[in-house]
């Protein structure tokens, strides 16, 4: 795994050279009174260089990662939302055909799979960006976005990133999501109702190329075990445990074989 990307590297260099360049025209401000017109016409050169690296330093942030990341939530929280529709639930649609007795022709699909209803709940998911936070892993920097409370409370996870705070207090990524939501509607609605196995690398790589980059630094914890707040490792024992009982539980049938047989060579 990639612990800081080309695009990182890029901008702590802009960062400092923009943190010069600004030295630079400050220290033009404590000058002799004589020389205040030469200064400022050097100061008005330097202006336009700052704007230069800052909105290119802003742009090295790489905003295409953070969507990379926003992509894969919406996938995440749009499946919560549609595993929670009864999937016996069905919805009447009209197919805009006659029959011979000149009555529409209606047909009915599950919900789960209608067109509208998805369009609908896909227009509510950018509200549920507010309870994320982008942040980096204190072990190795890399960029997540994790969901502050789960259903047990604080994210155990966030004591081990430092939370990217944006000036608009994290605003930023209910519009990275209302981009993406827009810029790619109907893949999410074609994706979400056809029940792919692997929705995210479906949508935010393969068709709307947001991950292609990134992969390096993805894994199925970024959406799902973050944003639940599930330790891995807890996830890696519950393995362990099945396979524990499954080996205890056929050393008891064998146990309880064997006996049968001694009883039945003893009669016999």
């Amino acid at each position: 795994m990639t612990v800081i990307s080309y695009h990182q590297n890029t901008t702590y260099k802009l960062r400092y050279i923009t943190y010069v360049i600004f030295l630079l025209v400050a220290s033009n401000v404590y000058v002799d009174e004589r020389h205040v017109g030469k200064r400022m016409n050097r100061m008005k050169l330097l202006i336009p260089f700052v704007f230069l690296i800052l909105s290119t330093t802003t742009a090295h942030l790489n905003l295409k990662h953070v969507k990379c990341l926003v992509c894969r939530i919406i996938v995440d929280e749009f499946e919560k939302e549609v595993g929670q529709i009864d999937p016996k639930k069905k919805i009447e649609i009209g197919q805009y055909r006659l029959d011979p007795a000149g009555n529409t022709l209606h047909k009915h699909v599950p919900m789960t799979r209608s067109e509208v209803h998805l369009s609908e709940m896909l227009d509510n998911i950018c509200k549920k960006m507010e309870d994320y936070v982008r942040a980096r892993y204190k072990s190795n920097g890399r960029l997540t976005i994790l969901k502050l409370m789960t259903e047990s409370g604080l994210n155990p996870l966030l004591r081990d990133v430092d939370i990217i705070q944006d000036g608009d207090l994290n605003k930023s990524l209910e519009y990275f999501c209302e981009d993406v939501v827009n810029d790619n509607e109907e893949t999410f609605i074609k994706v979400m109702g056809s029940k792919e196995e692997d929705a995210k690398t479906k949508i935010c790589t393969e068709m709307a190329d947001y991950c292609t980059e990134f992969i390096d630094e993805l894994d199925d914890s970024d959406a799902t075990t973050e944003a639940d707040g599930v330790d891995e490792s807890e996830q890696d024992n519950k393995p362990e445990q099945v396979e524990t009982s499954e080996q205890d539980n056929k050393s008891e049938k064998d146990e309880q074989h064997d006996e049968l047989n001694q009883s039945d060579k003893t009669e016999l």
